[in-house]
């Protein structure tokens, strides 16, 4: 039986900065927050999808119910905007919320024999807003680091970034955050409006698979994939020497010795890394996901199968120790016009979907994309570590990059948050809702 308490109000930044900067939130069970020890080691994925997520394909009837008994007025033809219809004051915390009946949750339950179900370690938000981001079709850069900004151009660093700066956070693994995605145009291999180290500085987002596991498992690969990855270095060699020259020959002005130099010192980096993957090669080659090669989901042209990918190498870098912070997006950052021919929507994208307000297409898009983040956790949750599994030492995080809608207002960010037991994230099965 579901059961709601009334919790005092505490600001949505405080709640957003308390995801990924440990400050405490209705979230947080009643212990410190830690971002991990050696026993138990913090990791964060993040999961978005581009253009919205309506908040009625998170919202079981359970919660729903709840919501209306405190002053709502939810109706059943209502989708988005339910920021409007709340009528409560303070935060609804909604346990034993059935989360699994909800449209687009029903692959948090047990879906076979033998596979366990993760509705006891999920937790549904709703209500958040994050207006300072903007609002339309995307906010860029906006919904990880609760700032305005517009294409290519961040004005402060995304969380992803800021959590990987924690060195009990990033640990030993060579690569600070892994992102990989999915485009509209199915020929661009790299995103820049999504992921930012800080003000100007936006960092790139794989999205070609091929290219992102040549670069995660290259190493302990074959064919083309090994080839680009023994080419990586020899690149970073003729770089490096090429920098030495320039600095010998220098008799410029400081300031471009010091470019030179950062430029050097980033290439070190670089070089450094891609020594330390090699040192990794026996366990990589024991987590490496199948490559690149004819009749795999790499040479298809839907962009789901290549989503299906991205997941596979995230799972797998996490098992290996590539790093310990991920960002997955379907379409973020303005490429959002995703064509799913594999749901069976086949020459018309995601623009016209929404535009036709074609809820049935837009909760199978969503129902998918959980599919797929309840796969990597399940997976997560079967694997023991420290005081538990490696879902208790690991947050997902499922949010949009716009809020609640293809034309967004941002007054709505609906969430879900999947996994972290070992580090303050209480009981799951659980709906908080924010007031508006």
């Amino acid at each position: 039986m579901a059961t709601t308490k009334h919790k005092r109000t505490i600001s949505r930044r405080s709640f957003v900065k308390g995801i990924g900067c440990g400050a405490g939130s209705l979230l947080f069970a009643p212990t410190r927050f830690a971002l991990g020890s050696e026993r138990n080691p913090f990791r964060c994925i993040i999961f978005m999808e581009g253009n919205g997520v309506i908040p009625r394909f998170f919202a079981s009837d359970v919660s729903i119910a709840a919501i209306n008994a405190a002053g709502g007025n939810i109706g059943p033809n209502d989708y988005g905007d339910f920021n409007r219809r709340y009528g409560h004051s303070s935060v609804l915390d909604i346990s034993n919320a059935d989360l699994s009946q909800a449209s687009a949750l029903s692959s948090l339950a047990s879906q076979a024999q033998g596979e366990p179900s993760i509705v006891d370690d999920t937790r549904v938000v709703l209500g958040l807003s994050n207006k300072v981001a903007g609002a339309g079709h995307t906010t860029h850069f906006g919904a990880l680091s609760c700032s305005p900004s517009t294409a290519r151009i961040p004005s402060a660093a995304s969380i992803d970034h800021v959590l990987a700066s924690f060195p009990e956070v990033r640990r030993a693994s060579p690569f600070d955050v892994v992102r990989v995605g999915i485009h509209s145009l199915t020929t661009t291999p790299f995103n820049y409006n999504t992921c930012s180290a800080g003000e100007r500085s936006p960092m790139p987002m794989i999205c070609n698979p091929a290219i992102a596991y040549s670069n995660l498992f290259g190493s302990v690969a074959e064919g083309e994939s090994a080839q680009a990855f023994l080419n990586r270095r020899k690149l970073l060699d003729f770089i490096r020497a090429d920098v030495d020259a320039t600095l010998s020959d220098l008799n410029g002005s400081p300031q471009m010795q010091y470019k030179i130099e950062k430029y050097g010192e980033a290439v070190d980096t670089l070089s450094v890394r891609h020594q330390t993957i090699l040192g990794m090669e026996q366990r990589l080659r024991e987590v490496a996901p199948q490559g690149p090669g004819p009749g795999t989901l790499y040479e298809s042209t839907r962009s789901l199968d290549h989503l299906e990918v991205m997941f596979d190498l995230v799972k797998a870098a996490l098992l290996g120790g590539l790093s310990n912070v991920a960002v997955l997006g379907s379409g973020t950052g303005g490429a959002f016009d995703l064509n799913y021919e594999r749901l069976g929507y086949s020459g018309i994208g995601r623009h016209s979907l929404c535009h036709a307000n074609n809820y049935t297409a837009l909760n199978a898009v969503t129902d998918f994309h959980v599919s797929m983040v309840s796969r990597l956790a399940k997976s997560l949750k079967q694997i023991p570590e420290g005081s538990g599994s490696m879902l208790d030492n690991t947050v997902i995080v499922y949010l949009s990059d716009n809020g609640e809608k293809h034309h967004s207002n941002a007054h709505e960010w609906p969430m879900l948050v999947i996994g972290g037991a070992n580090h303050g994230f209480g009981p799951g099965n659980r709906t908080l809702v924010y007031p508006r």
